[in-house]
């Protein structure tokens, strides 16, 4: 007798696991959104300033006119380093038509020069800013890295993502910047 309980009761389990289940099962199956575009009104992007190459101060006001892309990252940091090769490849194609801000969040054991070599060690070409004083980092509330902001000829932000992107998503950031007047 005790036996046939237990097993209506794991006949219970699995019916009520299967109903809990089937739900999210049809909501993962829905496409998802893949980048965040900003929600109502245009938002301005925050100026920053951060450090380039040479030590000079350069702030993100400087650069209007022309979509920007921003890239918030660390070489500490798994999913950044993951979607370099992908930054790498579309700062080169599109140099002339957006300008790429890679820039590194150089605090703690991230220096300069750890960058530096970084960059060396894996062939990377596109300029990197050195966000020493957290600049960039703040003006951005950086929750989580890698971080990258799609910003409009006119300084407002078009999409944002946290976490990492896929060359598919970043390709779909830049059609969308390039497709804004």
């Amino acid at each position: 007798m005790k036996a046939v309980y237990l097993l209506i009761i794991l006949v219970i389990v699995i019916i009520g696991a299967y109903a809990a289940y089937a739900p999210l099962a049809k909501k993962a199956d829905k496409p998802q959104p893949k980048l965040a575009g900003p929600v109502g009104p245009a938002e301005k992007a925050p100026d920053f300033t951060v450090t380039d190459q040479n030590g000079g101060k350069v702030s993100l006001s400087s650069m209007s006119g022309k979509p920007v892309i921003v890239n918030l990252w660390a070489t500490w940091c798994g999913p950044c380093k993951t979607e370099l090769p992908d930054f790498q490849e579309a700062a080169a194609k599109y140099s002339g038509s957006i300008t790429f801000r890679m820039v590194n969040l150089t605090d703690g054991d991230e220096t300069v020069d750890t960058v530096r070599k970084f960059m060396k060690d894996n062939g990377y070409t596109f300029p990197v800013y050195y966000d020493t004083e957290q600049s960039a980092a703040k003006a951005y509330d950086v929750t989580g890295i890698p971080t990258t902001v799609f910003i409009d000829p006119r300084g407002n932000i078009v999409l944002k993502q946290i976490g990492m992107l896929s060359k598919e998503e970043l390709q779909e950031g830049i059609d969308s910047l390039l497709a804004r007047p």
